[in-house]
């Protein structure tokens, strides 16, 4: 009976020794970070434990070849060094091998990775940390991910939608003139500008009188290219936006939302409005582009697949009608004013044109990937005769001068650091 006693109390001794310790490991699912510097890996699982900190990524790296030159963790000042690796490789749910990862290796495979790696533990106290493989601009960092399965807050305030009083669009006049922009942002990352040639000189002229704030000339009107921070709706990290002589553009972005909104975190998504918003003059139109980024860059789901014997007339024909299904859409809309409804009805009117001039193009993007001789019939048969050109709003006033007087949509850059 005693040997029954010693032996309960030894292994409630034992449960109370070891279950502390099993208490202090710690699993986080998706968990958020703040930036990073590439999508071609994503933390996606932290363990923490008392011997190590195991950290799981998912690479992105399909079809190419790509290393790892170093790897190492930091957290409240200090460093945690790289202990060891694996490298699992699988097609779906079928894991084809599973072996040591090697730093500075070369791998390259058309199958799905994934990383896992060791690190001495992190700290008790630990709220974020770093991954890093190294200090170089292109080398992988993971900054800020988070131990607590929650969001970053939002540094944006809440998104409030202009006052709707009536007034339409009022024409533009044609002149050559700056737009001054103003980039509000969280972090060193650069960002571009597209921008147009002086029409006398061709120069591109552009002034930078403050921090942050940009005097860039147009005629009258031109789309910039915008990159930053992973921006919402849009992998390539970009959106097309306005600039206007004479008038005024702020962009305000919060760069952990931008990066939460394309991700997959435990702890949900931001609204898209929290992580980049539009102000001054022309924020109202701009905050249009941003909304709708795919049919900015003329790669809109409404450019139809091309049918195999269709003659450009049919296919244009059904761009018409798609085109018109969205213009219906967003003209009902209670999100946009009047002044944004009368730009929306002039800025399909311009990418119904632009797509119709470049249909090759567009179809290389919605049919990738496909030969060019599938749409031969179109080539065969390209007209600029439009049956709908007495429809179009574009071109019937001086409004039309929001739009750019050329569809040009190759990306120049004007550093913003």
């Amino acid at each position: 009976m005693k040997k029954t006693i010693i032996t309960a109390l030894l292994t409630i001794v034992m449960m109370l020794i070891v279950t502390p310790g099993q208490a202090k490991d710690k699993i986080i699912e998706r968990p958020a970070f703040r930036s990073e510097t590439s999508k071609d890996l994503c933390p996606v699982k932290v363990e923490l434990g008392k011997k190590a900190t195991i950290v799981h990524f998912h690479v992105n790296c399909r079809y190419r070849a790509w290393n790892m030159q170093g790897a190492y963790l930091e957290c409240n000042g200090k460093t945690y060094a790289y202990q060891s690796g694996r490298i699992i490789t699988h097609d779906g749910a079928d894991v084809l091998s599973d072996e040591p990862f090697e730093l500075k290796k070369e791998y390259d495979n058309v199958l799905s990775d994934s990383l896992i790696l060791m690190f001495d533990p992190l700290p008790k106290d630990a709220k974020t940390f770093d991954f890093l493989e190294g200090d170089k601009p292109s080398y992988w960092q993971y900054l800020g991910i988070r131990l607590d399965n929650q969001l970053y807050p939002y540094r944006l305030p809440e998104y409030q939608k202009p006052v709707d009083n009536g007034e339409p669009l009022k024409p533009l006049t044609l002149k050559y003139g700056q737009c001054k922009l103003t980039v509000d942002k969280d972090s060193s990352l650069m960002f571009a500008a597209g921008y147009t040639q002086n029409p006398v000189t061709g120069a591109n002229e552009h002034e930078t009188p403050a921090k942050d704030t940009y005097l860039i000339s147009v005629y009258p009107a031109a789309f910039p290219t915008f990159l930053g921070p992973y921006i919402p709706h849009w992998d390539l990290n970009q959106f097309k936006g306005l600039l206007v002589a004479g008038e005024t553009l702020t962009l305000s972005f919060d760069e952990a939302a931008c990066v939460a909104y394309q991700h997959d975190f435990a702890a949900g998504k931001p609204d898209p409005r929290q992580c980049v918003q539009a102000g001054g003059s022309i924020g109202d139109l701009n905050q249009v582009l941003i909304d709708n980024p795919g049919l900015a860059l003329g790669w809109s789901n409404e450019v139809p697949k091309y049918e195999a014997g269709q003659t450009f007339a049919e296919w244009s024909e059904q761009l018409w009608q798609n085109m018109g299904k969205l213009r219906q859409v967003m003209l009902q809309s209670p999100d946009y004013t009047r002044r944004q409804k009368d730009f929306i009805q002039l800025y399909i009117d311009w990418i119904y044109l632009f797509v119709r001039e470049n249909y090759t193009r567009s179809l290389r993007y919605r049919m990738h990937p496909a030969a060019d001789s599938i749409w031969q019939k179109l080539d065969e048969t390209y007209t600029f005769i439009d049956p709908h050109a007495k429809d179009l709003q574009l071109y019937r006033d001086g409004r039309s001068y929001y739009l750019p007087l050329y569809n040009n949509y190759s990306v120049h850059h004007l550093a913003l650091p």
